[in-house]
């Protein structure tokens, strides 16, 4: 009876150390997982891009980028490849740049929510190189004829877009312009709904074209929604075409540029349809440095919406837009200005 109560005892030992070690091989098991999401969570990826090239020299704020921030790659064409944008590609796909300085012909690139190394080819086209552009979502250029040029084109100053075009706040149209000599301005007839930035593409006198873009203003100090797009060739102004804005799918807060001076903060309230994707980018992570509230979730104020507040502060003197990425589409919020 002793010794089977002894055998009892053993069989229940040994039942009870093998739940236990089940029990440790699951929170071992539990400890691993923690440990992968927590390594995967602070995971840190490898930006590579070549510091110089024929034509260009780059810029980098950083080659590494911890997961879900964004990298920002500069490109600074030189002297004999400064009349077209460069063709940067990453991992073999091409990007956009989110920002031209024409005047420093230099073209920021920036890749928002990295999760992944990502590899940077970069090409500089020479001048003489035959000039084009792609049109954008936003756009629908004319059919050209076998001459290059769209069938509307009767040797007098004209774009490549006519009539009205479709144009979202805060985000790009790109045009090209068709004209004997170089344009002398390209303009909006209504600054508060829409800016032509500096010229893209200079004037070529082989193939009579200048490349341009339009900015939608996100301002609601306007009266109207439409804007003609002129170009004054010697001394002549041409309305080219109309843009008509249409509402980008967040609201801001902020519907104006602002100035901030060096080390000053400035925070903007954001509100999108709930679930929606969003990342948050300045497109000169050295003229300003951003930051989200909340560790970069959205905040629920009961309004069927996700709210984010997006947070910039001023570093170096200089001037450069906020962007916001909603779904697959990039906006620009607002600009800012940073003085010391």
């Amino acid at each position: 009876m002793h010794f089977a109560g002894r055998k009892v005892f053993a069989v229940f030992a040994a039942a009870v150390m093998a739940g236990s070690l089940s029990a440790v091989g699951a929170n071992a098991a539990q400890l691993s997982r923690s440990q992968m999401m927590v390594k995967e969570a602070s995971a840190v990826y490898h930006m590579t891009a070549p510091i110089s090239g024929v034509g260009y020299t780059t810029t980098a704020v950083s080659k590494e980028v911890a997961a879900g921030g964004s990298f920002e790659l500069r490109v600074a064409l030189q002297p004999g490849f400064q009349k077209q944008a460069p063709v940067v590609c990453v991992n073999g796909a091409q990007i956009a740049p989110l920002e031209m300085d024409s005047t420093q012909h230099t073209y920021t690139y920036v890749l928002p929510d990295v999760c992944a190394d990502a590899a940077f080819t970069i090409s500089a086209l020479a001048d003489s190189a035959d000039m084009h552009t792609t049109g954008t979502a936003d756009s629908q250029p004319e059919p050209e004829t076998p001459s290059g040029f769209p069938l509307h084109y009767n040797g007098q100053t004209c774009a490549d877009l006519t009539g009205t075009q479709s144009l979202c706040s805060g985000r790009l149209l790109t045009f090209r312009v068709y004209s004997s000599a170089a344009p002398q301005t390209v303009r909006s007839g209504n600054g508060k709904v829409g800016s032509v930035n500096a010229v893209m593409q200079a004037w070529d006198a082989q193939t009579k074209t200048s490349v341009w873009q339009v900015y939608g203003v996100a301002s609601s100090a306007r009266s109207g929604d439409c804007a003609g797009i002129y170009a004054q060739v010697d001394g002549s102004l041409v309305k080219l075409f109309t843009v008509q804005l249409t509402k980008p799918p967040y609201t801001c807060d902020t519907t104006m540029d602002i100035s901030v001076k060096s080390g000053q903060q400035y925070w903007a309230k954001v509100s999108i349809a709930k679930g929606t994707k969003v990342s948050y980018t300045a497109g000169n992570g050295l003229v300003v440095a951003t930051r989200i509230k909340n560790g970069r979730h959205p905040i629920d104020l009961g309004d069927g919406k996700d709210t984010y507040y997006l947070g910039l502060q001023g570093g170096r003197s200089g001037k450069t837009g906020l962007y916001l990425t909603a779904g697959s589409q990039q906006y620009c919020m607002f600009r800012v200005t940073v003085t010391k």
